[in-house]
């Protein structure tokens, strides 16, 4: 999944110390009760290093449409300065109630990048001056993202 270089999360002087970028959603699985996606993203940890043990994902919008995204397990290292891929993608899922509505705005006012927001919260332990602190950290995010549903370069 490549992933767009669309900027950091926030403004640096906001969060200076982290930053994710998510990758372009690539479509898993087609149901009634709603579709999944997997999606990648890269997370740069520009003060600390650390080992991430779980991420949680908070009141996540695509778009302004609600999304629930799967709690990721898949424990990886990060250091100070170098921009990380998570290990697998995460899974992303969007509602059949909340397709009708997100199909509508898609047809009546489609644009080239999407919207996504919400908190990810980051769980691990992290080293900072010499020392190791368990913590968790919470990232909020707001940032573009391509629309997955139009060709490359429309």
């Amino acid at each position: 999944m490549p992933l767009e270089n669309k900027g950091d999360v926030t403004s640096p002087a906001a969060q200076p110390d982290r930053s994710i970028r998510f990758g372009t959603p690539e479509l898993v699985s087609f149901e009634l009760s709603g579709v999944t996606f997997a999606v990648g993203a890269e997370i740069a940890a520009i003060e600390q290093s650390g080992a991430v043990d779980f991420l949680t994902f908070k009141d996540f919008r695509i778009n302004g449409i609600a999304v629930e995204i799967e709690e990721y397990r898949h424990p990886f290292s990060i250091k100070k300065g170098v921009v990380t891929s998570l290990p697998r993608p995460t899974t992303v899922f969007v509602r059949s109630t909340s397709l009708a509505k997100a199909a509508y705005k898609e047809f009546a006012e489609s644009a080239s990048d999407w919207t996504v927001t919400g908190t990810v919260f980051v769980f691990g332990k992290f080293k900072k001056y010499g020392f190791g602190f368990k913590r968790v950290i919470p990232i909020k995010i707001d940032q573009p993202i391509s629309n997955p549903l139009r060709p490359a370069g429309s």
